[in-house]
């Protein structure tokens, strides 16, 4: 008798797209509000043309449009507490990278041996927290080499100096955060690094900061 053949793990990819897929239904999401969610998060009309990162876009804005106690699942009970500040850089970090808290209970369990975070201690939370931060710089380091190619960092280094007025002396290239919203400058998500009400009618005056989000909600708005 033929043994039967072991069936294949799912890739990260088939884990993505049925997680989307789940979430849609959880959501109720009519066929057209669920083309637009994947039109406004990864500018594509199915989700089987999303790249990594655009999977992750679509699952944290999906998420996000959760009931919170689905939302928020495995969420330390002191996070608010300010003695534990850095709960929620971590909870940030992880919408970021599109992850659950149960990664970072992972993290706690594999760095120190707690079974909660919210029986870490402040030290612990802050390696956490680093080594989230080292991930979400080699994930946005990844994504922008596949964009430009070996001149990734010179070009994050002009967005940067474009958004944040970051001289030649601030390695752009070395913070997790500073590539992560140039990223979503890149994908036109505006409100992802600048307060301009982009949404809104009124484009007579640029803001009092720089040009270039002025300009490209311009032309995203048909304007130029």
């Amino acid at each position: 008798m033929a043994k039967a053949k072991a069936r294949k793990k799912p890739d990260a990819r088939q884990k993505d797209l049925a997680r989307i897929h789940i979430l849609a239904g959880q959501l109720g999401l009519d066929r057209e509000s669920y083309e637009n969610v994947l039109w406004a998060n990864g500018r594509v009309e199915s989700s089987k043309d999303l790249d990594e990162h655009g999977r992750r876009q679509v699952i944290a804005h999906l998420e996000s449009r959760l009931p919170a106690s689905q939302r928020y699942k495995g969420r330390p009970n002191n996070i608010d507490s300010l003695q534990r500040q850095e709960l929620k850089k971590i909870e940030a970090l992880l919408a970021d990278a599109g992850r659950p808290w149960a990664y970072a209970v992972h993290l706690a369990r594999t760095m120190y041996k707690r079974e909660a975070l919210e029986f870490c201690s402040v030290p612990q939370l802050v390696g956490i927290l680093t080594a989230l931060d080292k991930d979400a710089l080699r994930r946005h380091s990844a994504r922008m080499q596949l964009l430009w190619g070996d001149g990734w960092q010179e070009q994050a280094q002009r967005i940067a100096e474009l958004l944040f007025g970051l001289e030649r002396t601030h390695n752009a290239a070395a913070n997790s955060k500073h590539l992560g919203l140039a990223l979503g400058w890149w994908d036109g998500r505006i409100e992802a690094c600048c307060a301009w009400p982009v949404a809104l009618d009124g484009f007579a005056k640029p803001p009092m900061c720089c040009g270039g989000c002025y300009q490209r909600a311009l032309r995203q708005a048909g304007r130029i």
